[in-house]
C-alpha cells in the first residue's frame, strides 16, 4: 500500500470564521487544503481532513487509550483550535446518523446566500401534468412554472452546553465524544417533531395533508385491521408509492403484528434486523412524535425539501478560550412541502 506524510495544516481563528461565512464545516475549509483524494490507495484513505490533522498532532480521540480533553490544550498552540472542530463532528454525526429524517426527505436546499426562500411554483392542474395525445398541428397543453415567494418556517434548535474546563480537562475523549453525539441525537428528535408537523399540517403554502378515518374505510375506530389498511394505501393515487408508513409505538406495534403480516420470513427479519419489513411495498416505522392513533403514509421519492438555513453551529471562540460555562449548539432550519399528494394521514382513532 502506498504511502504519503500527513500535511500539517496551520490553523487559525479566522477558519471558523470563512467557515460560518459559507455556511460550512471547519472540516471543509480544511479539505480543500488537504484533500481526501490525494490519500488515495494509503492508510488514510478513508479518513476526513479533521481526522488527519488530529492523527498527525498525535490527538486520539477513540478507543480504550483515547486520549483527555486537555490534550488540545497542552501541546501545540494551534491545536486547541480543533476542539470545537472534534465536539461539533460528534453531535453530527448524532444528529445526522441517528435520525429518520434522512429516510423521510426527497431532498435538501442549503440556504447559504440567503435567509429567505423561493421556490418554483407549478400553475397548474393534476391532469395537465400528463402527456396526452394531441392531434397532427393541434396545441399542445401546457403546465406553467413560475418563481414565487414560499414562507417556509425555519426553527432554530439549540442548547446551551454548560461545564467549566477544570470539569472536562480530565474527561476521556472517547467517552465525552460519546456524550456529545448523544447530544446531537437529541436535537434530532426536535427536527423530527417538526418534520411531521408539517408533513401533516402543510408548510404555510401547501395546506395539510388528506387525512382519512378508519371508520370510513371499512374498519373499527380504535382498531387496526388489514382492510382499512389496504383502502388506506389505495387512497394514494395512481404512480405514487407509499413506502415508509410511520406511527408511534403502539400503533407500530399493532400493524406490525396484524395476522396477514404473521408469518415465518417476516418474523424471521424481524428478529434478525429489529426492523418491520416491507408490507404492501412500504416500510412501517416507529416514530413516537406521531400523534396517538395516527398513521403517515409517505412516498419519498416526492413529499419533503428540507431546507437548512443555518448549519450546526458551536460558540467555538468560549470553546478555544477554556471559557465552556455557556456555549450555545445551534442549528436552524425547516421543511416544504414538494408534492400535497405524496403523502396521506390515516386516523385509527375515529
Amino acid at each position: 500500500m502506498a504511502q504519503k506524510t500527513l500535511k500539517r495544516i496551520a490553523l487559525e481563528k479566522g477558519m471558523y470564521q470563512d467557515a460560518t461565512v459559507k455556511n460550512v464545516y471547519l472540516n471543509d475549509i480544511l479539505e480543500k487544503e488537504d484533500p481526501t483524494v490525494e490519500y488515495k490507495g494509503t492508510p488514510f484513505e478513508n479518513t476526513t481532513a479533521l481526522q488527519r490533522q488530529l492523527a498527525d498532532r498525535g490527538i486520539k480521540t477513540f478507543g480504550a487509550q483515547s486520549d483527555k480533553v486537555s490534550k488540545f490544550f497542552q501541546t501545540n498552540s494551534d491545536n486547541l483550535l480543533l476542539f470545537p472542530a472534534v465536539i461539533e463532528q460528534s453531535i453530527r454525526k448524532g444528529l445526522e446518523e441517528n435520525n429518520i429524517i434522512q429516510q423521510l426527505v426527497a431532498t435538501t436546499t442549503n440556504l447559504s446566500d440567503s435567509d429567505t426562500y423561493k421556490t418554483l411554483i407549478w400553475e397548474d392542474v393534476p391532469e395537465d401534468q400528463e402527456l396526452r395525445r394531441v392531434a397532427e398541428g393541434g396545441p399542445l397543453p401546457k403546465t406553467k412554472i413560475t418563481l414565487g415567494n414560499k414562507e417556509i418556517t425555519v426553527f432554530k434548535y439549540g442548547r446551551m452546553l454548560e461545564a467549566s474546563y477544570e470539569a472536562l480537562k480530565n474527561q476521556r475523549l472517547n467517552v465525552y465524544l460519546l456524550q456529545m453525539q448523544r447530544f446531537g441525537y437529541r436535537l434530532a428528535l426536535n427536527e423530527v417533531e417538526m418534520a411531521i408537523q408539517v408533513l401533516m399540517n402543510g408548510d404555510g403554502g401547501v395546506s395539510g395533508a388528506d387525512t382519512f378515518k378508519i371508520s370510513e374505510l371499512g374498519g373499527t375506530a380504535n382498531t387496526m385491521a388489514y382492510k382499512p389498511f389496504v383502502k388506506f394505501k389505495g387512497k394514494f393515487k395512481d404512480g405514487y408509492l407509499p413506502n415508509i408508513f410511520l406511527a408511534e409505538e403502539e400503533l407500530y406495534t399493532d400493524t406490525v403484528l396484524l395476522d396477514q403480516f404473521n408469518n415465518a420470513f417476516l418474523g424471521y427479519q424481524f428478529a434478525v434486523t429489529g426492523e418491520a419489513q416491507k408490507i404492501l411495498g412500504g416500510q412501517p416505522v416507529r416514530c413516537d412524535k406521531v400523534p396517538v392513533k395516527k398513521m403517515i403514509g409517505i412516498d419519498t421519492r416526492f413529499a419533503l425539501n428540507r431546507v437548512i438555513a443555518t448549519p450546526l453551529r458551536i460558540e467555538y471562540d468560549k470553546l478555544i478560550d477554556t471559557q465552556i460555562e455557556r456555549s450555545a449548539i445551534s442549528y436552524a432550519g425547516g421543511f416544504e412541502v414538494l408534492d400535497p399528494q405524496a403523502r396521506k394521514v390515516l386516523n385509527v382513532g375515529a
